[in-house]
């Protein structure tokens, strides 16, 4: 068995240090990265250092990061595909180790009319690929993904299944919560918990006002469920996170991007239809949780037009997809980590985010879409262009301006 932490972390809460920060994780597969939990959870806080001095502490401990990824690649390739990893036998479970809540919300939201656990629902299970009919017991076993979508305690079986949530107030105060249950009734818990940790502003727009959250839910729940659709389960000890700042809401997603898709197409939104997880998204869809065949991508898309919020931003730590939600146009600047993108004034970000969403733009689509004149155009375009953000390519009437692409981190 696992040490549930390794020894530093153990020394930190032992001397009873109250604070402590951190620069980049252990990529050596076999530490347990259960450290910083372990002092979370034992009220130590714990900080990591600003992005900006990853890149500094990493050539720093160059040799060590080359041996650690080495070795993390080995690992990964002797894993199996997730789909395999899932799809197997979970070891000693039966089908008391589902949970009859979990199991009667799944009949609830897919509109099924048999009742839990009986032998039609069975059945059904069992031609979808979540349980088998094991002969030397004369009773079904759950395999991975019904331990996921159904389970009483899925971390029992995959210790990584969780969704661990921290708010950051105003005044400094922090609040965590981590979601551990079964997959298919963790949306509603964490819809729940959104709308008590977000600031609430009065909504007149009916007959009696009430208050409503200060970002929409929505966005951030069709997040939350996209992750436990899509996340890489064969990395153990990385669990889903979601962090609420007063200016930014932030989903970190464990795993690359599953190919076909790539980071580009979740940078601008245009990312296939493609779940490495398929009976979890299956599932999910059935309930009416997502879209089987989409990723969430019209309503990050829209963010701007239908709340007036700026775009996501996604990136890849590493380890995680990251997709920040921006509360304010400054958040969004920052989080976007371009060249001199703080530079940009309102208008001009929001220029941005039209060639995100449109990849490559002429400058005429630029100065229609705006209803800017060509001068105010192409000073836009020139700006974005020496920010490091887009590039211009063709002359003449054929000139346009793209996207440039993101070299994925590793």
């Amino acid at each position: 068995m696992k040490n549930h932490c390794d020894s530093c972390s153990e020394r930190i809460v032992n001397a009873r240090i109250s604070e402590v920060w951190f620069g980049i994780e252990d990529k050596n597969p076999k530490v347990d990265h259960g450290g910083v939990e372990h002092m979370d959870e034992r009220g130590v806080s714990v900080h990591h250092f600003d992005q900006k001095f990853h890149k500094e502490i990493e050539d720093a401990n160059k040799k060590f990061m080359t041996w650690a990824n080495l070795k993390n690649e080995e690992a990964q390739a002797e894993k199996s595909k997730p789909q395999e990893y899932l799809n197997k036998q979970a070891a000693e479970t039966n089908l008391d180790s589902l949970s009859d809540e979990a199991l009667d919300m799944y009949l609830l939201e897919s509109k099924r009319t048999y009742t839990s656990k009986s032998d039609p629902m069975l059945q059904e299970l069992k031609e979808m690929g979540l349980l088998e009919f094991d002969d030397r017991i004369n009773s079904y076993v759950p395999s991975g993904n019904a331990i996921l979508l159904f389970g009483k305690n899925p971390r029992n079986t995959f210790p990584q299944a969780a969704v661990k949530a921290k708010v950051h107030y105003g005044d400094g105060t922090t609040g965590t919560e981590t979601f551990k249950d079964a997959l298919v009734l963790v949306p509603d818990q964490v819809e729940d918990w959104l709308k008590k940790v977000l600031p609430a502003n009065l909504d007149r727009s009916k007959f009696k006002a009430q208050q409503v959250p200060s970002f929409p839910v929505k966005v951030i729940r069709e997040a939350i469920i996209n992750a436990l659709a899509h996340r890489d389960y064969t990395i153990e000890g990385a669990k889903i996170q979601l962090e609420v700042h007063p200016d930014r809401i932030i989903v970190k997603s464990p795993g690359k991007p599953a190919p076909p898709i790539t980071l580009d197409s979740l940078k601008n939104f245009t990312a296939t239809s493609y779940s490495r997880n398929k009976r979890l998204t299956f599932i999910l869809n059935e309930m009416g949780y997502m879209e089987e065949l989409g990723l969430g991508m019209e309503t990050f898309k829209s963010i701007r037009e239908d709340y007036d919020l700026p775009l996501p931003v996604v990136d890849f730590d590493g380890l995680n997809i990251v997709t920040t939600f921006p509360r304010t146009n400054e958040a969004a600047k920052v989080a976007t980590h371009g060249k001199n993108i703080e530079k940009l004034t309102d208008e001009e970000l929001q220029g941005f985010e039209f060639v995100v969403l449109n990849k490559i733009v002429k400058r005429k689509e630029y100065e229609d879409h705006f209803g800017f004149d060509k001068k105010k155009a192409e000073r836009h375009l020139s700006k974005l262009v020496n920010a490091g953000l887009i590039e211009r390519k063709g002359s003449g009437p054929s000139t346009f301006y793209e996207l440039i692409a993101t070299p994925i981190k590793t």
